[in-house]
């Protein structure tokens, strides 16, 4: 990605953990380490991928049955999903009637971005809140967080980073400033 491009998993609206204030935390793809403990793991992959949810599993297949390639299989521990044949189509996420299988990893411009945080700009504003990026690494796509933290700040919106700080001082140099 580039700074005007970013991988995107999520999008959390009303946090309050995350920094001070009410905030939104913008969830970026792709982190250099593989924490077992890792609160994220559908984060750590830089590219899009069909994320499964055991927990919100009911078990009835239809995803099986939407999947053009056979990639996923409904076995006693779950579903199982063949990397090597998926194509990321999304045909089966949106057939999952409990939403436990989703699409992890949305790229998105950084004027679209800007626009979906803004709607909560009044917000930010009446409980000192405002935007944290986190991730995966947020700090694996540095240019586009520093981007997005100078048009943030331009129109008064106070930033957090949460990184793991697994990344070069350089990176940090261009990022900390704007932050």
């Amino acid at each position: 990605m580039d700074e005007r491009h970013a991988l995107i998993f999520d999008l959390y609206r009303g946090t309050t953990h995350d920094g001070p204030g009410q905030r939104d935390t913008v969830f970026f793809k792709g982190c250099p380490l593989s924490c077992t403990w890792c609160h994220n793991p559908e984060g750590i992959s830089t590219s899009p991928l069909v994320w499964w949810q055991k927990q919100a599993c009911i078990g009835c297949g239809l995803c099986h049955d939407a999947c053009p390639t056979g990639a996923n299989t409904l076995a006693e521990s779950g579903i199982q999903i063949d990397r090597d044949k998926c194509t990321v189509c999304g045909k089966c996420a949106l057939a999952c009637p409990a939403e436990a299988l989703t699409l992890c990893g949305q790229e998105w411009s950084l004027e679209a971005l800007l626009e979906e945080v803004l709607k909560n700009k009044p917000y930010y504003d009446r409980t000192g809140g405002g935007v944290t990026v986190s991730g995966g690494e947020a700090m694996l796509q540095y240019r586009f967080v520093e981007r997005f933290f100078q048009e943030l700040h331009a129109v008064g919106v106070t930033t957090a980073l949460d990184t793991c700080g697994h990344v070069s001082a350089a990176c940090l140099a261009r990022v900390l400033p704007h932050q």
